[in-house]
């Protein structure tokens, strides 16, 4: 990325004062870090924990990528300032945990990207702390283990569940963006009720949106050809009062219901898995 500094010098004259503009290219990269157990606690800001050394204050920035990988037990970073990346990229057997201040995503180019790997293991990952997203948001799963966000996503970009694992929320979310179910499972838990009542939602032919906990889960509105596995719970959609087509299959069991709020119209042209029952659209 290229960036363009001005520099301002004044130049004292007889007339008066001349004011001489002269800019100067500076070239900077976005920095990669790697979380290595160096430091003396497990703070983010503890330049010692991280490989190569970001400085005082540890990795941040636009664009900036951080990696947690290969520890030798489950290990809770504290982010005990807010922070500001780009990219995160876990790969573990064992459960890496980060808590504490907000972590904004903003990728500078593209999209941010939380990206869970099965190269070292496939353990159970959560993020505790607040995400405020700058840019879109991409949140790839490919393990086995569950990846669990339980803080506040804030923004109004858009969020993308991807890869073939599950991607959890339990915490109530108020981000505006679409979300889009590509592929895998999203499910949505105690806590997370409201967390996508602010955006169009779409499930992807293949892929999943779970309702668990016999809670209200309220969607802005619902898209898409995927499967919405309601878990003795209630779904509510179309606060958007947009028009939307859901072509998949909605399932459930005898307490599950489904409501329909707003104005606009929500077509169905799928097909229900209620054994007895069926939905209660209103």
């Amino acid at each position: 990325m290229t960036s363009l500094r001005i520099r301002l010098s004044f130049t004292c004259q007889t007339a008066g004062v001349a004011l001489m503009l002269s800019a100067m290219a500076v070239t900077t990269s976005a920095q990669t870090f790697t979380w290595d157990f160096g430091g003396v606690d497990n703070n983010w800001s503890t330049d010692g924990n991280w490989s190569p050394s970001p400085g005082a204050g540890g990795p941040d920035g636009a664009g900036v990528e951080v990696i947690l990988d290969n520890t030798s037990s489950s290990t809770t970073i504290t982010l005990d300032s807010d922070r500001t990346v780009g990219t995160v990229s876990i790969d573990d057997s064992d459960n890496y945990s980060l808590s504490g201040n907000t972590l904004t995503l903003d990728a500078s180019s593209g999209s941010a990207a939380i990206t869970i790997g099965n190269t070292n293991g496939n353990g159970a990952h959560t993020i505790s702390s607040n995400l405020a997203l700058a840019d879109d948001l991409v949140i790839t799963n490919n393990a086995t283990g569950t990846f669990t966000a339980s803080g506040i996503i804030s923004g109004s970009n858009n969020l993308i569940k991807a890869g073939t694992g599950t991607v959890t929320f339990s915490g109530a979310s108020t981000y505006s963006g679409t979300t889009t179910v590509s592929e895998g499972q999203l499910s949505l838990v105690d806590g997370a009720q409201s967390a996508l009542s602010n955006s169009a939602v779409t499930v992807s032919s293949g892929a999943t949106l779970m309702l668990e906990d016999f809670e209200t889960f309220t969607l802005g509105s619902l898209a898409g050809g995927g499967t919405i596995d309601i878990s003795d719970g209630v779904l509510e959609t179309g606060g958007d009062n947009t028009s939307t087509t859901f072509s998949g299959s909605l399932d459930g069991d005898s307490f599950s219901i489904v409501g329909k709020q707003g104005s606009g119209t929500w077509t169905l042209t799928g097909s229900s898995g209620w054994p007895s029952r069926g939905p209660a659209c209103s």
